[in-house]
């Protein structure tokens, strides 16, 4: 699954210890964020972490975005 630069910083942000938990804490901000092109890509990160495997998340971002 391809992320955007801006996706992975928020994915970087809101990190947490699993795939479904930091979808989760994009989610959440979603309501938060001001900037329609921000929320979008919270929006869009959040299905993206939603549709993966946690193995495909952990070959994309093992190690990068520990809490």
């Amino acid at each position: 699954m391809t992320f955007t630069s801006e996706e992975r910083r928020l994915i970087a942000l809101y990190s947490s210890d699993t795939r479904e938990d930091t979808a989760a804490q994009l989610r959440e901000a979603i309501d938060y964020i001001d900037e329609r092109d921000v929320r979008a890509a919270a929006e869009s990160a959040a299905r993206k972490l939603t549709a993966m495997t946690d193995l495909a998340f952990a070959d994309e971002f093992a190690g990068r975005y520990a809490s």
